[in-house]
C-alpha cells in the first residue's frame, strides 16, 4: 500500500493490525517479484515463540480468488516481517527459490532462527 502518493519510494508492506479474513493489496518493492501482487486474505494467526521465547503473532496469507497476479503464500512474523524476502511481503518462503528468512537479529539479540535453512546463527558471520 502506499503511504505517500507524492512520493516513489514509500510503502506500507506489513500491516500487523489485520484480522483473519481481511484482505490487503500487496506490492513487493524492489525485489525479484512480481511488484504488483494482488490481493491476499488473512486465513489465519498462529502464536508461535522465537528465539527470545517470546510469542509472536505469525500470519498467513493467501491470494483471493480475484488474484490473477500471484500464486504465493506469504508468511510474516511480528517484529520480523516476511518469512521470505523482508522487500517482498507477498511472497512465499522458499529456500531452494527467491529466499527463506534464516536468522533475524534485533538489539545485537537472536529473534528468529531457521535450523532447516542452515546450523547457526551467528551475528558475527553476518556483519559487513
Amino acid at each position: 500500500m502506499k503511504i505517500n502518493p507524492t512520493k516513489e519510494d514509500e510503502w506500507l508492506m506489513y500491516d500487523f493490525s489485520m484480522q483473519v479474513g481481511d484482505s490487503i493489496e500487496l506490492f513487493n518493492p524492489i525485489s525479484p517479484y512480481t511488484f504488483i501482487a494482488g490481493f491476499y486474505e488473512l486465513d489465519s494467526i498462529v502464536l508461535r515463540p522465537l528465539e527470545d521465547l517470546q510469542m509472536y503473532r505469525h500470519f498467513y496469507l493467501s491470494p483471493t480468488n480475484s488474484n490473477t497476479q500471484s500464486d504465493e503464500y506469504p508468511i510474516w512474523v511480528e517484529s520480523v516481517g516476511s518469512l521470505s524476502l523482508i522487500n517482498g511481503p507477498a511472497s512465499t518462503p522458499d529456500f531452494n527459490g527467491g529466499g527463506q528468512l534464516s536468522c533475524y537479529f534485533k538489539d545485537g539479540e537472536s529473534r528468529y532462527f531457521n535450523s532447516d535453512s542452515i546450523q547457526s546463527c551467528d551475528q558475527q558471520n553476518f556483519q559487513r
